[in-house]
């Protein structure tokens, strides 16, 4: 159940330059955002997870307090040079197991690209944890998550035929490395040696409603789950999407936030 350490990765400035590069904000991250509408310019507004400020471009002016963290030190580093008029409060170097901040401090905590799934199943845990300590009361939880049933879906759908020679091959060593992926999707979670980054990564796969179960039992008393193209679905039609990874928005409690 352990992930191989994905730290070394991010040190690389091969991978580092790649994640500078990114500007992107797909659908599904605005969906998700915009359920707080006008409220936004009002947020303080933990960024978990930033790289080379990806998220801290499009954000970090809509808020009315920002503060971007990665546990990867050469991520900070040209956050650092790409946004020069942020300070060392605002860019941080941290460990999402481990927050350097006090309790109820942030109104939102948003951990974007799958980078929770870059962790094993008991470090995932403390995670949470220490994500919905740091939320105030009434506060919300944004993250998205590989689906564990969707492993291996939907490699031919509205694709060229090069593309779907592309996703056969993909598919074909995900299941060398994995082995059976239809017993896999039926488990609660799973560690799957995937693609990412150049098949270099282990990523965390998720059944929705083990995730759902995961956060109700944090406290977590208002859980939204979005696809990839922004729609607010239920936990029978996240069941059944072949999108490779879904949001979760969760408002915290104030019994989960004490």
């Amino acid at each position: 159940e352990n992930l191989m350490d994905s730290k070394s990765l991010y040190l690389n400035p091969k991978i580092v330059k790649k994640y500078f590069n990114l500007e992107d904000f797909p659908i599904d991250e605005k969906a998700c955002l915009e359920f707080f509408s006008n409220q936004l310019s009002s947020l303080s507004i933990l960024d978990i997870g930033i790289g080379g400020g990806r998220t801290t471009f499009h954000l970090r002016h809509k808020v009315l307090k920002y503060t971007g963290i990665d546990y990867s030190e050469r991520m900070i580093e040209v956050c650092r040079k790409r946004f020069p008029e942020m300070n060392g409060e605002q860019l941080q170097v941290g460990d999402v197991r481990s927050l350097k901040f006090p309790e109820s401090n942030f109104d939102l905590v948003f951990f974007s690209y799958n980078g929770l799934d870059s962790i094993g199943h008991e470090d995932r845990g403390k995670a949470l944890k220490e994500m919905l300590r740091v939320i105030k009361p009434e506060g919300w939880l944004l993250f998205s998550s590989h689906n564990l049933p969707a492993l291996g879906k939907g490699i031919f759908e509205k694709k060229s035929n090069s593309e779907k020679i592309k996703s056969l091959i993909v598919y074909l060593f995900i299941r060398s490395l994995n082995g059976n992926i239809s017993k896999l999707r039926q488990k609660d979670y799973a560690v799957i040696h995937d693609d990412g980054n150049g098949f270099r990564m282990h990523n965390y796969y998720v059944n929705p409603s083990m995730q759902l179960k995961q956060l109700t039992e944090l406290g977590c008393n208002e859980i939204m789950i979005y696809n990839r193209l922004g729609e607010k679905i239920n936990l029978e039609q996240a069941i059944i999407s072949e999108d490779p990874w879904l949001h979760y928005l969760a408002k915290v409690s104030k019994k989960a936030a004490q």
